[in-house]
């Protein structure tokens, strides 16, 4: 995770990428590093207690919340599609088709329906577009 995806307050797991994933609390923005603070029992050989603070490198941190998932995850996707358009010389628009075609290739090699996941996730954004509009009083 980016220094820039991260706030103070904001809800976290932390770890090796392989090894024991604690949710946490973000306390302070470091250059390299974040303090945060344990919000769950960690450790099976040693114990570390709730509210022992860490410093974790950003590239160990991920978001807890679904809100906090969700926006990471838009980030990603706009950093991708602008490196695709930079690295190819396209425009943002190929970019997005290209992207598009891998997630593709990646779900025909997991056996996943992308054509299925499409249609579903166009009645997703409905929803979530709704939901803004009554979150914002527009509807």
């Amino acid at each position: 995770m980016l220094k820039q995806h991260c706030s103070v307050g904001m809800q976290v797991y932390f770890g090796r990428q392989k090894g024991e994933k604690t949710l946490g609390e973000i306390v302070k923005l470091n250059p390299r590093k974040a303090k945060v603070k344990q919000l769950e029992s960690r450790g099976t050989l040693k114990s570390h207690p709730v509210g022992t603070i860490w410093t974790v490198p950003y590239e160990l941190i991920e978001p807890a919340t679904h809100e906090d998932r969700g926006d990471y995850f838009q980030v990603q996707l706009r950093d991708m599609i602008a490196e695709v358009a930079a690295r190819e010389g396209t425009g943002r628009q190929q970019a997005l088709r290209d992207v598009l075609t891998d997630l593709r290739h990646v779900a025909d090699s997991e056996g996943l329906d992308f054509d299925g996941a499409v249609v579903g996730s166009a009645d997703v954004y409905m929803e979530e577009l709704a939901e803004g509009e009554l979150a914002r009083g527009i509807a």
